[in-house]
């Protein structure tokens, strides 16, 4: 989720200087869907790890992990 562009119309900034940073905006939300989806796979595949496993360690790690993730995407968007 941090590889992805907050805006994906911001390379154009580098390309043309005169238009502003965030004039064009995208009001579809596609890519806050795209990436909640890919937050809830991850979440969800962190989540089977910690009910499959056996071992504390795993279990903890897992944790941290979705715990990071949903604080990416709190901070993100």
């Amino acid at each position: 989720m941090v590889m992805l562009p907050a805006n994906k119309y911001d390379w154009m900034q580098e390309m043309a200087p005169a238009i502003p940073a965030g004039a064009i905006e995208d009001p579809s939300g596609n890519a806050a869907l795209f990436a909640f989806l890919l937050l809830a796979c991850a979440v969800a595949a962190q989540l089977i790890l910690v009910l499959t496993t056996k071992r504390n360690l795993e279990r903890a790690s897992s944790l941290i992990l979705i715990l990071v993730a949903l604080l990416v995407w709190k901070l993100r968007f």
